[in-house]
């Protein structure tokens, strides 16, 4: 693998007969990919993160390589055109942005 390329997806939630205050987000090959886990910052309460959260943060990591490919192909398919709508043209635009952060590309702010 390439400098700057992730692992290759698909990647699943893995958590522990069921118990979620720690969930594991694993390739194909059962390698974690990355871990999330219950935070409490003592004195802070909005600053915690709990179960149901750890769990929605795993999923939504899980499915990055199938948004990433889900972005590019709509991008291949749908084409640009100079006549495109300025709102078209600013979703392509966030489309991008989001690809080349995801490829680990040098981007400007």
């Amino acid at each position: 693998m390439k400098e700057g390329e992730y692992t290759p997806g698909p990647w699943s939630v893995k958590t522990l007969d069921g118990y979620i205050d720690a969930v594991d987000v694993q390739d194909s090959r059962g390698m974690s990919v990355a871990w999330c886990a219950v935070s409490h910052q003592f004195g802070k309460d909005p600053a915690n993160i709990g179960p149901r959260e750890v769990l929605a943060n795993a999923t939504l990591i899980a499915q990055a390589p199938l948004l990433l490919a889900a972005m590019k192909n709509l991008l291949a398919v749908l084409g640009r055109d100079e006549d495109d709508s300025s709102e078209l043209r600013g979703a392509f635009e966030l489309c991008d942005l989001a690809i080349l952060k995801a490829e680990r590309k040098p981007v400007e702010q």
